[in-house]
Formats: structure tokens, sequence, C-alpha cells
């Protein structure tokens, strides 16, 4: 009887978290070996699913039926261009390959019995012999062409007894079931120690726990911190809405940055069909800090159309449009119509930038719109009955807002949150059957001592009010 041929050369197989190390030994194991057989013996390190580095050892590796964690495997012995055979057991085929390529596939027959003690165990095992025609003693059958990988379990062909009768169709005792000509062709293929890794997919614990969703009736809401982006809720960010959500705002940027304030420009004759207090006098002259009060406390479309019209209503838009652009801003769109310039399009990450933009840049403008501005840097404004029109802004924390919707009254329940600011627009000429509104928020909220900046982005709701209170109560109980 020869020796088996035991193979001199090392492989290393490096793939992303895997190395493995194929160091070449062998001994003679015992008489039923043919004479060509070459032993292996690998040895690997591995990263496991939960991140540990550990050395993976030939047996049952529960890990293995985990399938990223059985990808990686397989890879690394692709990558090193090993020989070995992948027997899967989910799709009930067996891969054998040569020199990392894909040499053939065979069907699996069957297999042992899901949740039996004789159930086929995925893992890493190895060829610990061949023989053509193995007697098994544990089921009184013969096995032809019958590789042994662990204990009792076996690849081999199809079992029949002592007198020549096939064993019937079912489940094996525990080993890969192969038709015979199949059988033969992988008995042939494998040589001794060569790496057989077991495979079946563990659908019993694929189960994920997934965050439950707030009860928001928006079609597209955002939640996300100012400070780290962070997002802490979102849906529909694809969306676009058309809206006049940003305009005001978007005015006060822009005219606050191509001129002082303080300095006094003279207002034209406007014609507005705003319902809003008319406060205005045709050829008098305010200044933009005057004007910023009506404009967004008030909602006011008078101190907009006379603040576009000083600069010109074109020229106006086409420096909103700027300032879009150069904030990331790529889906919003802003109109010139026949006396001012509107927001069209927008969508939630859009109004989130401009957000954060306010938050860091322009902090005024959004204590403006709270009516708490400091009045010592730049004196008490000329109109004292403005009539601020925001929904929350008899909440005890409210710090600012915009709105030219409705006035509900807003729950003061909240009273561990300090707002900073929200603006809500409503827009019954949306391509919808239901009036639907549009809120953009700013609220500090306190995680673990900390104050944190959070924007909220409601769009398309028929109740922007109800719905950011939902969004406050979820962040509220389930961030900490």
């Amino acid at each position: 009887m020869e020796l088996p041929k035991v193979t001199n050369r090392i492989v290393y197989i490096v793939a992303p978290a895997l190395i493995l190390i194929g160091v070449v030994i062998g001994t003679f194991v015992g008489t039923h070996y043919a004479s060509d057989t070459v032993v292996y013996d690998y040895q690997l390190k591995v990263e496991t699913p939960i991140g540990d580095h550990v050395a993976l050892q030939y047996g049952i590796w529960p890990e293995l039926a985990n399938i990223d964690f059985f990808q990686k495997v397989r890879e690394g012995f692709i990558a090193g261009k090993a020989n070995f055979i992948e027997a899967n057991l989910t799709s009930m085929q067996v891969h054998a390959y040569k020199d990392g390529q894909l040499l053939f596939t065979v069907p699996i027959k069957s297999k042992g019995k899901e949740g039996s003690w004789w159930e086929t165990p995925s893992g890493l095992y190895r060829a610990e012999g061949k023989e053509e025609n193995h007697f098994s003693s544990f089921g009184h059958v013969y096995m032809p062409w019958s590789v042994p990988f662990q204990g009792n379990f076996f690849i081999h062909g199809w079992p029949y007894y002592p007198d020549g009768t096939p064993v019937k169709e079912g489940y094996s005792g525990g080993c890969i079931r192969l038709e015979d000509v199949y059988a033969k062709q992988v008995y042939e293929h494998i040589k001794v120690g060569m790496p057989i890794l077991v495979f079946e997919e563990d659908t019993k614990n694929s189960f994920t726990y997934a965050l439950q969703a707030p009860q928001v009736e928006a079609k597209s809401y955002l939640v996300a911190d100012l400070g780290n982006n962070f997002v802490l809720a979102v849906s529909g960010t694809e969306a676009e809405s058309k809206t006049a959500l940003l305009s005001k705002l978007m005015t006060a940027v822009v005219s606050s940055e191509y001129k002082n304030i303080e300095e006094k420009i003279v207002v034209q004759e406007i014609s507005t069909e705003d319902s809003g207090t008319k406060r205005l006098v045709a050829g008098s002259s305010y200044t933009l800090y005057d004007l910023f009060f009506p404009l967004l406390l008030e909602d006011s479309d008078e101190a907009a159309m006379a603040i576009q019209s000083y600069f010109g209503v074109n020229r106006f838009v086409t420096l909103m449009q700027g300032k879009a652009q150069a904030l990331g801003m790529h889906t919003t769109t802003f109109l010139s119509s026949s006396k001012n310039a509107v927001s069209d399009n927008t969508t939630i990450g859009d109004i989130f930038l401009f957000l954060k933009y306010l938050y860091t840049n322009r902090p005024f403008i959004l204590s403006m719109s709270a009516n708490k501005t400091d009045t010592r840097t730049y004196s008490a404004p000329i109109f004292q009955d403005i009539k601020p029109v925001h929904p929350f802004l008899t909440h005890e924390a409210f710090k600012g807002g915009a709105s030219n919707s409705n006035t509900a009254e807003v729950s003061n329940s909240t009273g561990t949150m300090e707002a900073s600011v929200a603006l809500v627009f409503a827009h019954p000429e949306k391509e919808t059957s239901e009036f639907s509104e549009d809120l953009i928020s700013v609220f500090s909220i306190p995680f673990n001592g900390e104050e944190r900046t959070v924007g909220f982005v409601v769009l398309d709701s028929p109740s922007a009010v109800e719905d950011t209170e939902a969004l406050l109560s979820f962040v509220q109980s389930m961030y900490h």
C-alpha cells in the first residue's frame, strides 16, 4: 500500500475580514485511501459576525449558518485558489472547486432532518477519508462512494441493504446523500484533508428588530440633529413638494446678506390679496429690520413684496435660487409670480440643509421669528401691534416660528422640550383631495443632560401641528 501523497505548498488567502493560511502536513490515516490521495491541513483565522478574530476550527461552526459569514469564508477559499467542496443544504447542491474556480455542481437528494438529533450541521470540515463502498454499522447499509467528514456524517451515493435493495427516499441519517453518478464524481474530485464547507441558512433566527415608526400622516417627514446630522426619523426623502414653505425665510436671508438691515428702503405701491394687517404706506421708508417683523411673525406678503420689489423681483428670484444652490439645495426652485418671488418645488432634505444654515449662520432670523429679538442691539421695532400667527406661540418652551396656516392651539404637555423655531405653511392649491399643510420646526431637546438642536420637517400633512407633536413625542420616548 502506498502512502498518500502530501503537498508541500503554503496557501495564503486574504479577503475582507478573512485570513486563511494553509500549512500542508499529513499522516497515513487508513488503508482504505486511494493511492492518489493528497492530504491537506488548512489553518484559518477569521472575523466572526460580532467582529472578533478567532481561529476557525474544523468541525461544527454555528456562525456558518449566517449567510454573510459563510460567504466571507467561501470567498476566502476562492481568493486563495483553494481546492474545496461546498455543500449548500439551503439550495440542496454540492459545488466542487479547483484552484478557486467552480468545477461542477451536482444536486443533493437528501440530508438530515431539521430539528432531529441527526440533523446535518453547518460547519467547516475536511475529508477524513475515502472508501468506495463503506458499510455503515449505524444504518446497516452499504454507502457507495463514501467520504466521511464529521463522525458518522458522510457524503455518499445511494445506500442499499446487503441484499441489494436500495433504501427508500426521505431524510438521511444526517449524511449528504447524492445519486450514485454524482457521488462518484464528487468522490473522484475529493482528496483526503480537503475542506468541506457545509452551509444551511438559519431561517429560524432570521428575525430582525425594527423601530416602530411614529404615527404620522404626512407624506414625508424628517427629524435630524442640526449639529451632527444624525437622523432620528425619516420617510419620503425623495418626494418633492410644491410649497411656499421657504420663501419668507429665504427672503430674509438673501436681503440681509445684500443690504445692511438698518438701512432704509422706500416702499413702492403694493397691491396684495393678503388678508393680514396692512401696515406699509407707499412712498414711506422702512428698514429691513422693521420689515422682518411682519415678514417672519405674521407671514406678511406685503412685507415680502416690499423687500423683493426694492431689489427687483426677477433679480431677487435669481439671488434666492443662487443661495439655494450654494447651500446644496439642488431640488429647490423659486419662481417669480406677477407680484413676488415664491418657492415652488423642494424636498425635506433641502429644507434640512436650509435649517442647518439658519441655525449655524443666521440665528438672529430665527430669534426674530419668535418675537424674542434682542432689541438692545437694533432698538425696538416700529410696529408695536404685531400679531404672530404661529400655532406654537403660546407654548411655554416656544422659541420662534412663522405661519400662514391656521392658529390652532398647541398642547403644552411636552414641558421638557425647548422649541427653537417652527414654521407652518398651508397650500390648498396642491393637487390633492385634502387640504394639506407643511411644517418646519427646530427644537432644543435634552438628551442625557445635553441640549441638542433637532430639526423637524413635515410635508403634505392633513394636520402639520399634530404630526409635529407626534414626532416630538416619538423622539422623546425613543431616544435618550
